[in-house]
């Protein structure tokens, strides 16, 4: 009952190898999913379940004014080579596009709140990151944009935070 999911990456094995390929697939189907087929064929309860959310935004994130630009900003970035990122890090109207394009995500999700602050205590000193969502366990935060798993991962391109958090002037986290 081995699955490969290409929405979920076990990077650093946080889930285990046999829970990830045996067992997750049993979880989800009895559980969460189970759920949301019984919400989604209620005709006496109208809350879309965030399945029915995420599918309602494929149109508008496969349209060209949503993810053709973003594919357009990542070429043009790439055909920049060493000239750092002109069309989307160093560009605030892509980081302010792609930030509201998260938060609409995480509210199709179900994780509505708008973006917040969480302070991290670290070696004695309270540090505030601004973050997509914070919440129930789940921190979410804002990076760049990837065609896929792997790309998203990249600390020199889609894995650099969009609001690095600077401890100080010698000490800053980008990824």
């Amino acid at each position: 009952m081995s699955i490969d999911y290409d929405s979920i990456t076990n990077r650093g094995e946080y889930l285990s190898a046999h829970y990830f390929a045996e067992q997750l697939q049993t979880d989800l189907k009895k559980g969460l999913l189970a759920t949301w087929t019984l919400r989604e064929s209620d005709d006496n309860d109208p809350r879309k379940t965030p399945r029915e959310r995420l599918r309602a935004l494929r149109g508008t994130y496969l349209a060209d004014e949503l993810r053709g630009y973003f594919v357009k900003t990542a070429e043009t970035d790439a055909d920049a080579g060493d000239e750092g990122r002109p069309a989307t890090y160093d560009n605030p109207e892509w980081g302010k596009r792609l930030a509201e394009w998260h938060q609409t995500v995480l509210d199709a999700l179900g994780y509505g709140a708008a973006p917040a602050e969480l302070t991290v205590h670290r070696a004695g000193r309270d540090h505030t990151l601004p973050v997509a969502y914070h919440g129930h366990g789940i921190i979410a935060l804002d990076c760049g944009w990837a065609t896929d798993n792997d790309a998203a991962i990249d600390a020199t391109g889609p894995g650099r935070l969009l609001t690095p958090l600077r401890l100080s002037a010698s000490e800053s986290y980008e990824t």
